[in-house]
């Protein structure tokens, strides 16, 4: 559950089997209350759409529906969980840390390549495709991004999570490094 909505797993009626799940995200028009949430809603659709399924490190939207009371974003499953909880559970090794490392700069190097700038790198926007502990990882919540094509006057909009903010988000002058000062 979020802000505007909900993410629930869903299958097509004619689906042949349980492999066919996907998340629907449900955000509901009534919860967006301004025209910049609205916009914000398009721009998140439009970074997902301009980094195409298949991604191996994110999350690939596969479309989206609109009626009266809310818009669905038709996504790809992971079932595995957020990394946020499994770093709770401890135990991770150097390699796993590796591991983790590489697909988070995988995904922020997918993003840049098609001049998104993220701006929400945090453990919570990063799920577990199954619940495998050699799982792949993939980037979610799409939020907080941006199309920031080469050229583009610096962003300067002071967004994202406070703990994991690059100090030039708060200094409101920045662009893609701030993705790889949030990774840590």
């Amino acid at each position: 559950r979020g802000a505007f909505g909900v993410v629930k797993e869903c299958r097509r009626r004619d689906a042949p089997s349980e492999s066919d799940s996907c998340a629907v995200k449900i955000i509901y028009k009534n919860k967006l209350e301004t025209a910049e949430d609205v916009q914000d809603l398009r721009i998140e659709v439009d970074c997902m759409n301009r980094l195409g399924t298949g991604s191996l490190n994110c999350i690939s939207l596969f479309d989206t529906y609109e009626d009266d009371s809310a818009v669905y974003l038709v996504m790809e499953i992971a079932t595995g969980g957020e990394l946020y909880d499994r770093i709770k559970k401890g135990a991770y090794t150097e390699a796993m840390c590796a591991d983790v490392s590489k697909s988070i700069l995988q995904m922020i190097a997918q993003c840049h390549a098609k001049h998104i700038v993220y701006r929400d790198i945090k453990p919570n926007n990063f799920l577990f495709f199954t619940k495998s502990l050699t799982s792949p990882l993939k980037g979610t919540d799409f939020g907080l991004s941006v199309h920031h094509p080469p050229g583009s006057k610096p962003l300067q909009d002071t967004t994202g999570t406070p703990f994991y903010m690059a100090p030039e988000v708060i200094r409101q002058k920045y662009s893609y490094e701030c993705d790889l000062w949030s990774t840590g």
